[in-house]
């Protein structure tokens, strides 16, 4: 393996361990979703009032994955489905008021971890960074 390689590795390996400090930041706010379910959960929360397909193409899953796990989230109460007024055929998707106020608590509590894992970087440190993920993400 190249040097790059074992960086890119490294990076993948990283990224993996901050994403599951994050979520376990949460897990006792919601501890019995799944981890798919948050996901669709914090998709849902920045793209409010998106069509489950558009849902699907952003998540990467298909049309039927995503509609069984709103679903499971329409029975808890979290999110609710709603006909367009554009297009009555059209299904979009939003939090309801209790998946609101719990999506608000999740996002505090996921601050509040992203925030103690920066402690020790310089405010141009995290600029920087946030600079390098917005490149890698174009």
């Amino acid at each position: 393996m190249t040097h790059r390689q074992n960086l890119i590795t490294s990076l993948i390996e990283e990224f993996s361990r901050l994403k599951h400090r994050l979520i376990k930041s949460m897990d006792s706010l919601m501890p019995a979703l799944t981890l798919s379910q948050k996901e669709v959960l914090f998709t849902v929360m920045h793209h409010k009032g998106t069509g489950v397909g558009e849902l699907a193409k952003i998540m990467n899953l298909t049309p039927g994955a995503i509609t069984q796990q709103l679903d499971s989230l329409e029975k808890t109460g979290l999110v609710m489905r709603t006909a367009s007024p554009d297009d009555r055929r059209a299904v979009l998707v939003q939090l309801s008021p209790e998946g609101d106020k719990l999506m608000r608590k999740l996002e505090k509590a996921r601050t509040h971890a992203l925030a103690e894992s920066l402690e020790n970087f310089t405010d141009q440190e995290i600029a920087d960074f946030v600079t390098m993920i917005k490149k890698m993400n174009e």
